[in-house]
């Protein structure tokens, strides 16, 4: 194995972690909308009504 294959495979490993690595972030971006959301529709509305019972 010579020097360029090598930094070949090196280059392609990083391209599949960065790959990887755009995925969990559009993951944690639906996952951030997921939990505002919620909080919108569940965790307010009880607040609200605990206060004012």
């Amino acid at each position: 194995m010579n020097e360029e294959e090598r930094k070949q495979k090196w280059l392609d490993r990083a391209e599949k972690l960065d790959k990887v690595g755009r995925g969990m972030q559009q993951t944690g971006v639906k996952m951030m909308g997921c939990g505002c959301l919620l909080t919108l529709l569940i965790t307010i509305p009880i607040i609200l009504i605990l206060l004012f019972l």
